[in-house]
């Protein structure tokens, strides 16, 4: 007969399995049973009384999950009291490592440490599975206390022991928080591969937690949809397990995830879940910290400050260093400002030490404090001093990135300060400085460190598959459509977190940004230099030109802009579909005549004091702007215009002179019965240069991306698509299929490119200005110059306008020039822009 123990034992293991899985009722039934079993031995059964304290440790865990802190605390007391009467050291080890489990679960932080050191002096006495999950707790201790150092430390000690004992489960846990460990210190790329490493191992543990760690990484590099996505996800599965701890974490992200899509209605309502999520489970830590977030959001909405205060008096800490203390220091500061005290708030600021050990959102959001502090009490030179620290900050961690949409994504979190700097700028009336905050946000990326990508060869079959799939070409694709789709969804978002994974230590310190002084030096006579903006509901553009004059001025209503702007771009697509039909085509003329001329009289009017005597405009247009065909404006018409992300951007080759041209090479995709007319016309235009062309319709993804490798000025006419939703995704279609924005050498090589293709000048603009799409990926990489069209094209238009570009750019004509000339001579062309930066040919 098998004795209570060893049955008791077994019912015991399975409840520890079920605790793993996130199943805490049946893990409560499961010990409940164990209990009953044990409790069949005889009285001095050692081995039950041994074991009847282990079930109780483990019931901690469960009961913290279904009855609140206050169940798990004192069951784990009378354990360790059981344990000690029976001199059993290893037993109190066990109870010190779960009730450290407990606290850290409950938020209390310091009180989980004690529990786990308490247990480390009792290492001896534990078996490795023990010893690991004693590591990998107290490393996640240490990191919630921003003991970053000792984190890692006890993290890599778990994972060794974790491998050398093929203790899966702790081998995931252990990798997943070393992950954390290095998104706490800074390096999300590194903190995302860790998790999507452990996220790999097929291990079966509940992954709520994970999931959770991994969107909160994600929202730091300010990823935001993807972080709700995930969280979404979480919470469903949270739910359904009734692990209503993870619940209230999660609901607290998502809570934060709306605030910075700005939704606070949302944010307000989430919070609020949370909060009687951590009440249900007396996790008061931790419902403090979602009261807190609820004190910010009163606070920002006009509340009193008196309720921010209190929520944040609960983390008070002369020197705060949990991230829980940090954000209620900032709050404090916040509240403080809101009581008009901004000395009180500056003193606050200053207990968080230097801002260069916080994580990126923390930095930026201190310094946006800051400023604002300095705003108030009306220290011009200090707000300077904080805004061109943070511009810095936001640019060294871009150089830190080796990845297109990461770089674009974390300038999310410099937005308000960003807002503020340019809503002063304007209150102040100068153009001067409108640009120089231009310059600080909207150009940060392009004062970091040039970008390179790593290729490798897993990504490189990833998009190869995709390929394949796109082009209809796999032999092994689904058959229906849903299904492929489904796999095309899949491989991008493979493709997108391999993309996301690099990251580079920065060589040194970022470029200064670009006054308005240096700005006035470098604009030639007779240009122009335009940049514009919006705040308060309204937008602004600041001009300045080579005759030293600038001007602010207030546009108009920036609902009022953005419809003007939407039916330029409505009639010029018209104009494009309207094929053959001469009528439509007269029509659709008139209409984009009218259109460009309302939009021109809003935007270029006013300005015309400045720009009137200009022949050459340099254009950096914000969020609404960004796709507009300038030329679709009378005001503009003839003129040359170069659309440039910032004046940092377009300034840095205007020295270098006319660029040597050695090789030439033209390309032609599918499906466009002028592309092979327009690819010899280019060849006949370059002769000698052109030293390598493609065939009609043969040109293949290899092709194009050799040729912007080698190539110093590349012509690819082809069908385009920009991908609004996933940028990196816009493409253009080659004979092997389409070739996408990741699919682009690690440099580009060809300082001038010419996208004779439909849409691939379009970008999405993330919310902190930077730019993702084909036209802006090129620019990233190497390429000092792109002429792209921003809407669709007719065949023949694009093929004639292309013929006379290239004519115009080899007679001498810089590529604004020759584009302006080419537009003007061409019907319907208006769509072609010239992006980057002004660039002409020496042959």
């Amino acid at each position: 007969m098998v004795e209570p123990s060893t049955r008791g034992e077994q019912v015991w293991s399975e409840a520890r399995r079920l605790n793993d899985l996130g199943d805490f009722r049946a893990a409560a039934q499961a010990l409940d049973d164990a209990r009953r079993v044990l409790s069949e031995a005889p009285a001095g059964d050692l081995d039950a009384a041994r074991m009847l304290v282990r079930v109780d440790v483990t019931g901690a865990l469960t009961a913290l999950e279904l009855d609140g802190y206050a169940a798990a605390s004192d069951l784990l007391r009378a354990a360790r009291l059981r344990a000690g009467q029976m001199a059993a050291p290893d037993l109190v080890a066990l109870t010190h490592i779960q009730h450290g489990v407990v606290e850290a679960r409950s938020g209390s932080w310091a009180r989980a440490r004690e529990e786990l050191l308490a247990a480390m002096e009792l290492r001896d006495h534990l078996g490795a599975v023990e010893q690991c999950s004693t590591l990998i707790t107290l490393g996640l201790t240490e990191l919630s206390l921003r003991r970053l150092t000792g984190a890692t430390s006890h993290l890599e000690q778990a994972r060794a022991l974790a491998a050398a004992h093929d203790l899966d489960a702790h081998l995931f846990k252990a990798t997943h928080n070393l992950g954390c460990v290095h998104f706490v210190a800074g390096d999300v790329p590194r903190a995302l591969a860790l998790m999507a490493e452990a996220d790999a191992m097929p291990v079966q543990v509940s992954r709520d937690r994970a999931h959770l760690d991994h969107a909160e990484a994600l929202l730091d590099a300010g990823l935001v949809q993807e972080a709700d996505d995930l969280l979404q996800t979480a919470l469903t599965s949270a739910k359904t397990q009734g692990h209503r701890l993870d619940e209230g974490d999660i609901l607290l992200d998502l809570a934060r995830c709306a605030l910075l899509r700005g939704e606070r209605d949302t944010a307000r309502h989430e919070a609020r879940r949370a909060v009687a999520a951590f009440r249900s489970r007396q996790a008061s830590s931790r419902r403090a910290l979602a009261e807190l977030f609820l004190a910010g959001l009163d606070l920002a909405d006009g509340a009193p400050a008196e309720r921010a205060l209190a929520a944040a008096a609960l983390w008070e800490g002369t020197d705060p260093h949990t991230a829980e203390q940090v954000e209620a220091a900032l709050l404090t500061a916040e509240a403080e400002i809101a009581r008009d005290r901004p000395q009180v708030a500056q003193r606050r600021l200053d207990r968080l030490g230097p801002a260069s050990s916080l994580r990126l959102p923390v930095q930026l959001h201190a310094h946006h404090l800051r400023a604002l502090v300095a705003d108030r009490v009306g220290d011009d030179e200090e707000f300077a001093k904080v805004a061109r620290q943070a511009s810095d900050a936001l640019a060294t961690a871009q150089s830190s990135l080796r990845s297109l949409e990461l770089r674009a994504a974390v300038t999310q979190h410099a937005a308000r300060l960003a807002q503020l700097d340019l809503a002063r700028a304007v209150r102040h009336g100068s153009a001067a400085a409108c640009i120089e905050t231009v310059e600080r946000w909207r150009g940060a990326s392009t004062r970091a460190e040039e970008l390179t990508l790593s290729a490798d060869d897993e990504t490189a079959s990833l998009l190869q598959e995709l390929r394949w799939l796109a082009s209809g070409m796999s032999t092994g694709a689904p058959e229906n459509p849903a299904e492929r789709e489904a796999r095309m969804a899949d491989l991008q978002q493979r493709i997108t977190a391999r993309a996301r994974l690099g990251r580079r230590a920065s060589d040194g310190p970022v470029l200064a940004a670009l006054t308005c002084d240096q700005l006035l030096a470098a604009l030639p006579a007779g240009t122009a230099y335009l940049t514009f903006g919006q705040t308060g509901g309204r937008m602004y553009a600041a001009v300045a030109n080579g005759s030293g004059q600038h001007q602010l001025h207030d546009v108009g209503p920036e609902r009022e802009i953005e419809d003007a702007v939407a039916t330029v771009r409505r009639d010029l697509r018209g104009q494009a579909f309207a094929g053959r039909a001469p009528g439509l085509q007269t029509t659709l003329a008139a209409a984009l005549e009218e259109s460009g001329a309302r939009l021109g009289r809003l935007l270029l009017d006013p300005l015309a004091d400045v720009v009137g005597s200009c022949d050459r405009l340099v254009i950096a247009p914000n969020r609404t702007l960004h796709a507009l065909a300038w030329a679709c404006l009378p005001q503009v018409a003839r003129r040359p215009v170069t659309v440039t992300p910032s004046a940092s951007r377009w300034v840095r080759h205007l020295g270098d002179g006319p660029v040597a041209l050695r090789r030439v090479s033209a390309h032609a995709g599918p499906g466009l019965p002028e592309a092979t007319g327009e690819v010899g016309a280019v060849r006949r235009t370059w002769g000698a240069e052109a030293a390598a062309t493609t065939g009609p319709g043969r040109a293949t993804t290899r092709d194009v991306a050799r040729a912007l490798a080698e190539d110093d000025l590349v012509h690819v006419a082809a069908h385009g698509q920009h991908a609004g939703d996933n940028p990196l995704f816009s493409s253009l279609r080659l004979h092997d299929g389409p070739l996408y924005a990741h699919d682009l050498v690690p440099t580009v090589h060809a300082r001038h490119v010419v996208l004779s293709a439909c849409d691939v000048g379009r970008a999405r603009i993330r919310s902190g200005g930077e730019a993702l799409g084909m036209t802006a990926a090129l620019l990233s990489l190497g390429a000092w110059c792109v002429v792209a069209a921003v809407a669709p094209l007719a065949d023949t238009v694009s093929a004639q306008a292309a013929t006379l570009y290239h004519e115009q750019l080899a007679a001498g004509a810089d590529a604004a020039a020759a584009l302006a000339a080419a537009v003007r001579d061409t019907p319907g062309a208006q769509a072609l822009m010239c992006f980057g930066s002004d660039l002409q040919i020496r042959r």
